[in-house]
């Protein structure tokens, strides 16, 4: 079987599911490549790539907020303006977690980055100094 490079696939990938033409029938065939490939290890790195050609190629950016409480629909409003912004992306996505253990603040995870403005962030930065 002809090896296709991690980033092609992300990018076709990302195309099948901007287009609608998605489901069990996509999962199974990049499933099915993965593993006869013998890149089944690499799956962490080829959604992360996803992710990345979702965004570049279609402007869907797909966003992991963690906050300490409930997030607000007006906080919820309010990041996606900025996810906006600082990503050029036309479609945003959050899926929001909640973790008490952050004390407050945001964590913001995209395939581009990690952006962490929570209390136990920046007291773990403090420390480090």
């Amino acid at each position: 079987m002809p090896r296709i490079s991690r980033r092609k696939l992300a990018a076709y990938i990302a195309d099948e599911l901007a287009t609608g033409r998605h489901g069990k029938d996509l999962v199974k065939r990049v499933a099915a490549y993965l593993l006869g490939s013998g890149q089944k290890n690499s799956l962490d790195l080829l959604l992360h790539d996803v992710g990345n050609a979702l965004q570049r190629r279609h402007g869907h950016l797909y966003a992991t907020v963690t906050t300490a409480h409930r997030l607000q629909s007006s906080l919820r409003h309010n990041l996606e303006r900025f996810l906006a912004r600082m990503t050029h992306a036309k479609h945003i996505e959050i899926n929001h977690q909640t973790d008490p253990s952050i004390q407050g603040g945001v964590v913001i995870q995209t395939p581009g980055g990690r952006h962490d403005s929570s209390i136990s962030g920046k007291i773990k930065r403090l420390k480090r100094q």
